[in-house]
Parts: C-alpha cells; structure tokens; sequence
C-alpha cells in the first residue's frame, strides 16, 4: 500500500486497466466476488466497480464517496489507514478511511488486485492469447494482451512506441517521449538537442564539453560537420562566453585544391581549384590563382596584346602600336582603345586609321616646307602643293 495521494494518470489507469483494477472499498477491505459470468475467473473474485472519479470529488468536499466505509471511522490522516495491502491507495476522506484499488500499484502484468484475496492474485488461466481478451477491459496504455506462456495466465505488456523497454509517462512509465528510443528515465544525457535521461533539462549532462569542435558551444554547434572541405587536424574551437547558450567559433584551415573564396564567417572551403600560377596575370580564361575570378590580373589597359579586353591585339602596319586608356575603370572596349605611338622612318599616318597603320611612304625634302610648282608633296601630309 501507498499512503497518501498520487499522480493523476495513475488514478486513470487505476480505473480502467483490469477487472476491477481500480475500485474503493472501506477500511476493512473486504470484497465480495463478481456474478457468474462477470470477472476474470480463474483466481478468486474481483473487487466490485466503484466510480473512482467520485472519491476525487468527495476528497475535495468531504461528501460521502459510495464506498464502503464500514471500519475505523475518526481518521485523521492517511496513515491511520494502513490496511496491509501492497496493492491498494489508503486514504483518510471526512474522517473516514478507503482504499483505492489499483492492480497497477504493486501487481504484476499478469495479475489483478483482489483485497479479498489478500491483494495481488494471479490472472484468469489461459491456452491462447484470445483467452486473455477479454480479461483486461480496453485501455490506452494496453498495448498487447496475451496468454503468457510460463504460466498460462493471462498478461498485459503496456504502451511502448519506441520498443525501449520504457512505457510513457502517461501509463506510469518514466519515458518523456516515447518516440525516440534514445529517450527515457534511463537514458544517458549526451549532446544532441535531447533530454534523454528525462530530467525536464536538454543536454545537461556535466560530461559535455562545450570546448570541443564537435559542441563548440553549444551542442548543435559542430565544427567537423560546419567546416566544410577542412583539414580536420587544424580544425579547432574558439570558446562561448556563454556555454549552452550562445555556439562558439569554429576555424580551421582548407585541405589542398580547396578554397574559401566567399570569405563567409562560417569558414567553410566551398571553392575546389588546383592552382597553376601565383596570380591571374596570363589570359587563358582560367583561374590561375585561384581566387574565384578568371584573368582579372591581365593588363587590359595598356598591353598591345590584351588592348581592353582579352586577345584584343594591337597592329600598326609600318608603326608601332599602343593601347591607350581614356581615364575610366575598369579598362574594357568601351574605354581603351588601340593608337599609333609613331610611324617607321619614311611613312605617316594621313587617315588616322590604327588598321592601316602607317600607310603613306614619303620622304620629307625642302626642309618639310612645302613647294609651289615642283609636284612633290614636301611637307609629307598627303597634299602636294597645297597653299600655293
């Protein structure tokens, strides 16, 4: 027997598990057994159905319960009330005693409460599990009734979802989720976002290092899994001011061909490149660096062969050539274009044409003055005689 009160599922399962799995009778403890045809046979009697829910409501206003409350009446406590009955609730109530009958109290899955028996007694005696069906009346927190086969008696396995071996809270189990199997009153705490052990605090347990890459921080904080593309030997864990609160800091250092191009706080290595030169400098639409960008150190700007952009090369027929760039940035088509730095000896540029280059042959005479009447173009500017 327990003295006192107890949870509120308990008192539910108490009153609906078994034939008579949860009835008051009075002090005496005395119980008449079932009509024919009523029961759980085999085993003796079971105790009569009484309305639990109505002893609640007595404790709560002193009114009579219904039960029998033939013996010590002037209780004044739970404890004046001992009936000696492992499997029985001893209460005090208007000064009076009962005892609450709960087969689940102190009774195995295999027998039922009978005060007039002495308490627990064995279940009705079985060859099949259909023998057993209708033993048990139908309950949440049943899961399976059978015919146990040790003892030919009929048997109930209670509600275990997740197969640990641990029933719910809500059928008297110490399980807080019975959907993980990871999760119950016997589960060891570790580092995944859990309350295994069902102490009502998540990942609590003193052996968690919140120091370590793997819960830098915080338990869903792991380097390993966050740094992705890292060399896991200099992966390491810059602490939390606030351990199971705020993560860490996670840092490490790429594996070869491997690179952190965007520069993101996560440090992650998302870029893979086998690097061939020290800079981009070379325009073969590569990334010889590797830094994410192709060709960005070729000089568009002046070079003859890249003149504003990559392969633009500059001639200049009987001259030499040159890139020239108006002042804007970044150099492109738009504002470098190719010139003629100078001409080779003995020819000139006349129509201002990069493509043609140099293309006039004149060798300057007179002293590059201009004279009238001799049909020679002096002065070597493409006109003869002109001003005369």
């Amino acid at each position: 027997m327990l003295p006192g009160t107890r949870p509120a599922w308990l008192f539910f399962i108490g009153t609906a598990l078994t034939i008579g799995a949860s009835a008051f009778v009075g002090c005496s403890g005395n119980t008449s057994p079932p009509p024919d045809g009523q029961g759980g046979g085999g085993g003796g009697g079971a105790p009569p159905d009484v309305d639990a829910g109505d002893t609640d409501a007595a404790e709560d206003t002193g009114s009579d319960t219904g039960g029998d409350t033939d013996g010590a009446v002037g209780c004044t406590g739970a404890a004046g009330c001992d009936d000696g009955i492992s499997c029985t609730i001893d209460r005090c109530i208007g000064g009076e005693c009962l005892h609450e009958i709960d087969s689940l109290l102190g009774c195995e899955p295999y027998q039922y409460c009978d005060p007039g028996q002495g308490g627990c007694v064995d279940a009705p005696a079985c060859e099949h599990d259909f023998d057993c069906e209708s033993v048990f009346i139908e309950h949440p927190c049943i899961a399976t009734k059978y015919c146990r086969p040790s003892t030919k008696t009929c048997s109930f396995l209670l509600l275990d979802e997740d197969k640990d071996g641990h029933p719910p809270l809500s059928c008297g189990g110490d399980d807080c989720d019975d959907t993980i199997p990871a999760v119950h009153g016997d589960g060891f705490e570790v580092c995944d976002g859990l309350d295994n052990d069902c102490s009502g605090a998540v990942d609590d347990h003193p052996t968690i290092d919140f120091e370590s890459p793997k819960t830098c921080g915080t338990c869903s904080n792991n380097c390993y899994e966050k740094l992705l593309n890292n060399d896991p030997a200099t992966i390491a864990c810059e602490p939390s001011p606030m351990p199971m609160q705020v993560p860490g800091k996670c840092s490490g250092s790429c594996v070869q061909d491997y690179h952190d191009v965007d520069k993101d706080p996560v440090g992650t290595c998302e870029y893979y490149c086998i690097k061939s030169m020290p800079d981009d400098s070379t325009c073969n639409n590569k990334d010889d660096d590797c830094d994410g960008l192709k060709d960005e150190d070729v000089d568009l700007c002046t070079s003859i062969t890249n003149c504003g952009k990559c392969g633009q090369a500059c001639v200049a027929p009987h001259g030499t050539p040159s890139c020239v760039n108006n002042g804007s940035t970044p150099c492109s088509q738009a504002n470098t274009q190719c010139k003629i730095a100078q001409c080779d000896p003995g020819y000139w540029d006349i129509d201002g044409s990069t493509f043609t280059g140099c293309e006039y042959a004149c060798t300057l005479s007179n002293g590059g003055v201009e004279k009238c009447a001799d049909a020679v173009d002096n002065d070597c500017d493409g006109s003869i005689d002109e001003g005369c």
